[in-house]
Formats: C-alpha cells, sequence, structure tokens
C-alpha cells in the first residue's frame, strides 16, 4: 500500500463530495439547448408554411437547409435557442430584412413563429417533468400506508 497523506484523504474526500452533488443533483426540467434548436428544425421542416426571405419564397425543406447552413456557421457564438432563433432563424444577414412566414393564409414573423413554438414546447416538457403529487410519497394525494 502506498503512503496516504493528508493531500491524499484531501483529493479523496473531493471526489466523493463532487460524485455525491452530480447524484444529488435533480434532472434537468427541460430539455438541452441542442434538443430544443433541433425541435425547432424539425417543426420547420414538417410544417406546411411557405417561408419568405428576402422577397423569394422558400419550401420548408429548403428554409431549414438554409438555418442549418447559418447555424453551423454561428454556432460557436450561440449559447441558448433563442440565439439560434436571432442569430440564424430571424434575419438575412444580407440585407437585414426579417423572414416571414406564411401558415394557413397569415403571414407572420418566422422569429415570433418560433419563439411561440419554443414556449410551447418548453411548457410541455416543463409539464413532463414535474412528478404528480400522489406519486410523491407522504404527498397530499397519496395513499395511506404509502
Amino acid at each position: 500500500m502506498g503512503n496516504i497523506t493528508g493531500k491524499n484523504i484531501f483529493r479523496s474526500q473531493g471526489v466523493l463530495l463532487l460524485l455525491s452533488l452530480i447524484f444529488l443533483l435533480p434532472p434537468a426540467a427541460h430539455a438541452s439547448v441542442q434538443d430544443e434548436i433541433n425541435h425547432l428544425l424539425n417543426y420547420i421542416e414538417t410544417s406546411d408554411c411557405i417561408f419568405i426571405r428576402n422577397n423569394s419564397r422558400h419550401t420548408p425543406a429548403k428554409a431549414v437547409e438554409h438555418i442549418k447552413r447559418k447555424y453551423n456557421y454561428l454556432k460557436k457564438r450561440i449559447k441558448s435557442t433563442e440565439d439560434f432563433i436571432k442569430g440564424a432563424a430571424s434575419k438575412s444577414s444580407m440585407s437585414g430584412k426579417p423572414y416571414m412566414i406564411i401558415c394557413s393564409g397569415k403571414e407572420m414573423v418566422t422569429a415570433d413563429w418560433l419563439r411561440a413554438e419554443l414556449q410551447r414546447y418548453r411548457e410541455q416538457h416543463a409539464d413532463s417533468a414535474r412528478v404528480p403529487e400522489e406519486k410523491i410519497p407522504g404527498g397530499a394525494y397519496s395513499l395511506p400506508g404509502q
């Protein structure tokens, strides 16, 4: 066996503390940024909408192709899903014109459409991350004997 020194004991206790904290942290209540971005890209691609970029109309597939290209270029600067919408999916880098979308005959700003979907997606995932009270031992709605 090797020498046990104060330094080794301190290091071991530090590792144990770190592992304990990792296992005690609650799971994320919402999806990761990459999950959210992937969802928005899929949302665009599976929509029946027309995308307008610099006064040209594009299919959802072409819109996603363009947005992915911008995203890949900007990826290192994007820290949040909001950054993704603002940097890659909201306006033309060349003209500064906002991207527009026509869905069910209604024209709107693409960034607003994506923010609304992001909010809906986050609410859905926050709801699925909640544990119903009846599942919590000792909760207000738990059965006797739990």
